[in-house]
C-alpha cells in the first residue's frame, strides 16, 4: 500500500547516523535478548509463576509468527520499494512483525504485574504510560528500519494482544486465584 510506504520513507528522511545506530540498539533490545533479560529478572526475584507464563507468552507468540510468515510470506519494505533504505539487515518475510509480537508480550506480562503490585497510583501510572512508550517506540524502530510496513507492525500488536489476553486470562489469572483459595 503507498500510504505504508510514504510513511517509511517521511521516518526515513528523519535518518541521522546517531539515530541509525540508536535504533539498531532498540531492535536488539526489542528482541530475544528482551525475552532473556526478563526472564532472568523475573526468576532473580523469585516470580516463577511470572517468568513461566513470560516464556509460555513469548513461546506462543514465536509459534504464531513463524507460522504466519511462511503462510503470508509478504516481502520486506525495502525489498518492494527502492526509495526505501535497508537500515539493518533482516531475514525471512514481513508479515507480521516479530520484534512486535515480542515487544508486546513483555508489555502484557509487565502490564500484569504492575496491575498485581502494591504500586501507588501514580507510580502505576507513570509504569503503564512507560509501557505505551515503549509499544510506540518499537512500532517507530520496524518502520524507521525499513523493515516493516505499519500493518506489519499493527498486525504483530494485535496478535500478541489476542494471544497473550487469553492466555492470561485463561491460565494465569485461574492458577492464581485456585492458588489463593488454596492457601486460605
Amino acid at each position: 500500500m503507498i500510504f505504508e510506504r510514504d510513511i517509511i520513507v517521511f521516518l526515513q528522511s528523519l535518518s541521522s547516523s546517531f539515530l541509525d545506530g540508536l535504533m539498531k540498539v532498540v531492535a536488539y533490545i526489542f528482541d530475544w535478548p528482551q525475552v532473556v533479560a526478563l526472564g532472568i529478572i523475573l526468576l532473580m526475584f523469585k516470580k516463577n509463576k511470572q517468568a513461566l507464563f513470560f516464556l509460555i507468552l513469548e513461546g506462543v507468540g514465536l509459534l504464531f509468527q513463524v507460522v504466519l510468515k511462511a503462510i503470508i510470506s509478504r516481502p520486506r519494505p525495502y525489498l518492494t520499494y527502492p526509495e526505501i533504505i535497508n537500515i539493518l539487515q533482516a531475514s525471512n518475510s514481513s508479515f507480521p512483525s516479530g520484534h512486535s509480537i515480542t515487544c508486546m508480550m513483555a508489555i502484557i506480562m509487565l502490564w500484569v504485574m504492575i496491575y498485581e503490585s502494591k504500586m501507588k497510583k501514580t507510580a502505576r501510572r507513570v509504569s503503564y504510560c512507560g509501557l505505551v512508550l515503549a509499544s510506540l517506540l518499537c512500532a517507530f524502530n520496524r518502520m524507521y528500519l525499513g523493515q516493516h510496513y505499519l500493518t506489519d507492525v499493527l498486525g504483530g500488536f494485535t496478535i500478541a494482544l489476542i494471544l497473550g489476553l487469553l492466555i492470561i486470562k485463561f491460565a494465569y489469572f485461574k492458577s492464581f486465584n485456585k492458588n489463593r483459595i488454596n492457601a486460605q
